[in-house]
């Protein structure tokens, strides 16, 4: 038997609603931003550290490899995620935002395991290689006449 949405909504009880909305919504958006700015200063320390060893020029391209891996996944989660985590702290000052927004961006999470693969392909080369031939990016071709009439 399901409750026709989320069952906390029915138990109407505020605390148990707060608390879900801080530890399903709230905490992991502020995590991927933690993780987030603690990866780039990784990544900026890595390449500091490199600059003055040039022996270890492997480990700053695994580094920035998983660099530009993981930030395009992080900065969609936020893209989608970052809404609804606004209009739900608007809507503890006013329960307007609850009836009226959150209908609209509670549909962004649906949003976000359709992009999830685009963003994890996008930074593989041998998919980005086949892309290009399937689509022809190479530009195209002038072809011009010895006469110049073209």
């Amino acid at each position: 038997m399901t409750c026709g949405g989320s069952c906390y909504d029915i138990v109407d009880d505020p605390m148990i609603q707060n608390t879900d909305w801080i530890l399903a919504d709230l905490l992991p958006t502020f995590l991927v931003i933690l993780f987030i700015l603690i990866l780039i200063l990784h990544v900026l320390y890595q390449k500091h550290k490199i600059s003055r060893h040039l022996t270890e020029r492997n480990t700053w391209k695994r580094t920035r490899k998983m660099f530009l891996q993981l930030v395009p996944i992080g900065f969609i989660f936020l893209a989608f995620n970052m809404p609804l985590i606004i209009i739900g702290m608007l809507g503890i000052t006013n329960s307007w935002y609850y009836t009226t927004l959150d209908s609209y961006t509670n549909s962004f999470w649906y949003c976000l395991p359709l992009l999830m693969p685009f963003a994890i392909l996008s930074r593989q080369k041998e998919i980005l290689k086949r892309l290009r031939i399937l689509f022809n990016l190479r530009g195209a071709n002038r072809i011009a006449s010895l006469d110049g009439t073209a």
